[in-house]
């Protein structure tokens, strides 16, 4: 074993054993989803005016975070509800400071 670590496409390979073509379709569905789920918490925006939306803005991003949270938990390990909350009880606040921050 050589103690050479390759750069580029040879080192993804060779070193951390990733196939060729994964790290850009990994980075493909992780882009998506960054956009995506930026735009959800903005959607009460586009249909309220500013001080409803706001309200309505955590709830949205409270509601989908306990989704995705308990989403992950079916599909992996866990429980759902536990998961789901506690991604809510993470990311809603998370929200709250990004959005109050101006």
């Amino acid at each position: 074993m050589s103690d050479v670590i390759l750069g580029g496409q040879d080192g993804l390979v060779n070193v951390l054993g990733i196939a060729p073509g994964v790290a850009g379709k990994a980075a493909l569905i992780v882009g998506t989803s960054a956009v995506i789920g930026s735009l959800i918490p903005l959607m009460p925006f586009v249909l309220l005016p500013v001080t409803p939306a706001m309200a309505a803005s955590m709830l949205v991003a409270a509601v989908s975070i306990f989704g995705i949270g308990a989403y992950k938990a079916s599909r992996t390990v866990g429980r759902p509800g536990r998961s789901g909350l506690e991604m809510a009880l993470i990311g809603t606040p998370a929200h709250w400071w990004v959005t109050s921050s101006g």
